[in-house]
């Protein structure tokens, strides 16, 4: 499943340079961002997580913790959900 995204990221990349509205460059930053963006998110998420919830709590709980930025109407917000 993750790797169906590739291909449509190639697409766009590619039909964005043909339609003049990026160059190379600027497909190539973005894919890198992208990807960078994702390996932080993984190596971010066991530590974020464990902070969460705690040392000795089990996944399996059904308590869970949500960040969740948000922009809306010209304002930028960040909210904190923590089910118990």
């Amino acid at each position: 499943m993750s790797l169906s995204g590739y291909p449509f990221a190639i697409f766009t990349g590619v039909y964005r340079m043909v339609n003049d509205k990026h160059w190379l460059g600027d497909v190539v930053a973005g894919a890198g961002f992208g990807i960078l963006s994702t390996e932080l998110a993984y190596w971010l998420f066991p530590r974020i997580d464990h902070l969460l919830r705690g040392k000795g709590k089990s996944k399996n709980t059904l308590s869970s913790s949500m960040i969740m930025p948000f922009y809306q109407n010209k304002t930028v917000g960040i909210g904190f959900v923590k089910n118990f």
